[in-house]
């Protein structure tokens, strides 16, 4: 099914390919469009742009910087640490 969703995009007319997916009642459950649909959306709209930190996104280790205060992070190797030493005496 093919929808044209003018009025979303500031009059430009665009033609979208949909699939709805159905449950075994023939409820419809979700919609698909392509990704290059949705990438040219959430390019028009800049609210829907925290919608693509979906779940299951590969993040970058850069992403996770200053998430922990240096304090923070001293006291968990420090944790570590005590673990680690725990754990080669038991090992004995």
């Amino acid at each position: 099914m093919y929808l044209d969703y003018e009025h979303l995009s500031n009059n430009k007319k665009i033609d979208m390919a949909l699939q709805y997916l159905l449950d075994n009642s023939g409820k419809t459950t979700a919609v698909v469009i392509p990704i290059s649909d949705w990438e040219d959306i959430i390019s028009r709209h800049s609210d829907l742009k925290q919608l693509t930190d979906l779940p299951g996104k590969k993040k970058k280790p850069s992403d996770f910087v200053g998430i922990l205060t240096k304090e923070e992070a001293e006291k968990m190797q420090l944790s570590i640490d005590e673990s680690r030493k725990q754990w080669d005496r038991d090992t004995y």
